[in-house]
């Protein structure tokens, strides 16, 4: 037995001190435990909209992936409904999505990306309007530049921006049933614009050994069946980690494309190369004596890129 020795002031009130035991039977079930504490109405800008909806749909995957029935998942569910549902208030004529709506009809590319991904993921869950997942694709591809970047509403161009819209693009494209709500010619559009995007990025000194960037471009490679810039993009990964005693985790330096920085943006970043990792099939560290830990990560971070945990 394992005894656990709590030191109290010497002046608290009696009465006052309660304490909780929780106990996991495993790994998943502590996840799903923590997602519950993070189920909120969605509410703010679309960016805010998309990330607290985004909490429940992770929840109602996780649920329906265990069988398991709660009130949460009820709870999640009408969340994840209203976030659709406000979302569509944030769209301009030509597609894109908008950070407030109303008098703000310029669209940005990161935030229309986050849009067609978390539509695309949600439409098993919700009654998801396509067209606007096909509007939104074919506002993105109007905004590509020739270099084949996208340009950030605010800051600079970076590859980072670049490869996640891409990412983004083969999310959706992915999806078993587009070519049923898609305009016969958008998925070859849609091929071109990623090869675009990939060749713009490697184009960037500053991306060559950014963790962030490469996770994308494992993710990217993983999906179009690319070994060369697979190897590449994981040796970057697997190189780059840091080690400490309480784990291990990818550094980051400057924003993501929704404005992520420092210890955000280095949880981020882990959660990113985690999913990429874990897209290419690798499952630990299993070198002989060394087994890695990520220190701030969790799967559900991981599984969704992150912007929920940032």
């Amino acid at each position: 037995m394992n005894t656990i020795h709590i030191d109290l002031p010497t002046n608290a009130i009696a009465g006052s001190v309660h304490a909780e035991l929780l106990l996991y039977p495993n790994l998943g079930a502590n996840v799903a435990h923590a997602m519950k504490a993070v189920l909120e109405r969605p509410y703010g800008c679309a960016e805010q909209t998309i990330s607290a909806a985004y909490a429940s749909l992770l929840y109602l995957e996780l649920a329906t992936a265990a069988r398991s029935e709660s009130p949460e998942k009820d709870k999640a569910q009408g969340f994840l409904q209203l976030g659709n549902d406000r979302l569509l208030g944030y769209f301009n004529s030509g597609g894109g999505l908008t950070y407030w709506g109303g008098n703000d009809t310029t669209g940005d590319a990161a935030l229309t990306a986050y849009g067609v991904e978390f539509l695309t993921e949600a439409e098993p869950f919700v009654s998801v309007d396509r067209s606007r997942i096909a509007g939104a694709i074919q506002w993105l591809l109007t905004q590509q530049s020739a270099d084949g970047s996208w340009r950030p509403r605010h800051g600079a161009i970076s590859a980072r921006e670049t490869l996640y819209i891409a990412n983004a693009l083969r999310t959706a494209s992915d999806a078993k049933d587009f070519s049923s709500f898609a305009p016969a010619d958008l998925l070859a559009r849609v091929k071109q614009a990623i090869t675009r995007a990939i060749a713009y990025a490697a184009t960037s000194v500053l991306a060559l050994h950014d963790p962030y960037s490469n996770a994308l471009r494992v993710l990217l490679a993983v999906r179009t069946g690319d070994p060369t810039a697979l190897a590449r993009a994981r040796a970057e990964l697997t190189t780059n980690v840091e080690r400490g005693k309480g784990g291990a985790h990818w550094e980051f330096d400057g924003y993501s494309p929704f404005y992520g920085w420092g210890v955000g943006g280095r949880l981020e970043t882990t959660s990113l190369a985690l999913a990429a990792l874990q897209a290419a099939g690798d499952k630990a560290d299993e070198r002989p004596g060394h087994r890695t830990r990520v220190k701030g990560t969790s799967a559900s971070c991981a599984s969704t890129a992150s912007r929920v945990c940032n």
